[in-house]
């Protein structure tokens, strides 16, 4: 698991636990062990932990099998061909990656369609690299190619996504160079120091990949010049923005754990400080998760109009960092309409809802498991309008169980 992942789970939880006795967690229990094992695994990987790690993700591995989801199982597996590769097991890992590639290929009900896609990238950039680790060069350049042209086909790309992109070419440009296409390979390589300004790296990643090449140069072209990162995004500039997102993981992390521990005020005021943070380093997608993180906490206070107030200065905050149509943008709409509905307020809950579902349409069909919620919950504010039709032509399209039973009164 990246770290861009983490910071999914980490906003899961903040939604889960703020929600209290307003909204219910939005995963099951087998979702929620699965990402328990995961991250621990990712943590023990991270301390060279490695038979631990192998523990954590063949319980992940399990909990998603258990569940019959096969977007996790990929994800189970990717981590686990992952951990394989470091220690050098590339037979396994390589049967693993093929897996994993084909149960993510064959996820599509309930998936959005980008995390897929990512996913799919993912794996095939490290099934590609297990390739070039063999020197099965060709096979590498064939997977690795796919996972660029995958990368470049997206509309936009996201930090994860990008550093997926970045991870690619590396590889790619790496096996070019094994197979003697050195022209190619120089202009993948420079493709990928360019392309890490837009993923979250340090100055000195980017520095070292630039060495990385010029090795690479040298070995081709002896004497070559030093490569120029100049036309790159100033290296003091990385450095900073690392710090500042680094510093903001820190007291995010912080108010988590006194948010858990039921210290609200206390966490709060670290939410605060890592908001003003995030504002000062133009960290522009760390402001909007931290606005969501203050939303939830004044709706554990029962303040609605408060977190209503905070949902609607988040939108136009979230379509700025992520897009209009993200699905980070689609939750705020989502948690709108609730701020709107905890008040009474239906013709607002209304409109929140129905936005909230055109986004979640745009990447899932009527019928995924991710449309229910959305659905049920625009079908009950059309009923409170009076538009019983409406509401009625909406309730025919969904076809999963009622997330909204474990609801408050108020939603049933």
């Amino acid at each position: 698991m990246r770290r861009y992942d983490f910071l999914a789970v980490l906003v899961i939880i903040l939604c889960m636990g703020a929600c209290g006795t307003v909204m219910p967690p939005e995963r099951d229990y087998e979702h929620q062990l699965f990402l328990k094992y995961l991250v621990a695994g990712d943590q023990s990987k991270t301390a060279l932990d490695y038979k631990t790690a192998e523990g954590m993700y063949q319980e992940a591995l399990a909990d998603a099998k258990k569940a019959q989801n096969l977007m996790e199982v990929a994800k189970a597996q990717g981590s686990l061909a992952h951990l394989y590769m470091e220690q050098g097991r590339t037979a396994e890992a390589s049967t693993i990656y093929a897996d994993a590639l084909q149960n993510c290929q064959l996820s599509h009900q309930g998936v959005d369609n980008s995390d897929r896609q990512l996913l799919i990238a993912e794996l095939m950039t490290g099934a590609g690299s297990v390739y070039y680790s063999d020197g099965k060069f060709d096979q590498a350049r064939a997977l690795l190619s796919k996972a660029v042209q995958l990368c470049e086909s997206q509309p936009t790309r996201p930090p994860d996504f990008q550093a997926v992109y970045v991870e690619a070419l590396r590889r790619y440009a790496q096996t070019l160079f094994a197979l003697g296409d050195f022209v190619q390979g120089e202009s993948v390589y420079k493709k990928a120091i360019d392309g890490m300004n837009g993923a979250f790296v340090t100055a000195l990643t980017q520095q070292e990949m630039a060495r990385e090449y010029q090795a690479f140069l040298n070995s081709v072209h002896p004497g070559s010049p030093a490569v120029d990162i100049s036309s790159s995004r100033n290296a003091k500039e990385i450095a900073q923005i690392d710090l500042a997102d680094r510093q903001w993981w820190k007291i995010m992390h912080n108010a988590n754990d006194l948010f858990m521990k039921d210290k609200i005020d206390a966490a709060e005021e670290q939410f605060q400080a890592a908001l003003k943070l995030a504002s000062q380093a133009g960290l522009q997608q760390r402001y909007a998760l931290t606005l969501s993180s203050l939303t939830y906490i004044a709706i554990r206070r029962g303040h609605y109009a408060e977190a209503e107030k905070l949902t609607r200065d988040m939108i136009p905050i979230d379509k700025k960092a992520f897009g209009e149509d993200h699905a980070f943008t689609g939750l705020s709409y989502m948690l709108l309409g609730d701020c709107c509905w905890l008040q009474q307020h239906y013709k607002e809950a209304e409109t929140g809802y129905k936005e909230a579902l055109r986004i979640v349409l745009i990447r899932n069909r009527p019928g995924d498991a991710v449309y229910t919620e959305p659905a049920l919950k625009y079908a009950l504010a059309l009923k409170k309008l009076g538009k019983l039709k409406e509401a009625r032509q909406i309730e025919a399209t969904i076809k999963s169980d009622n997330p909204l039973k474990s609801y408050p009164k108020q939603w049933r």
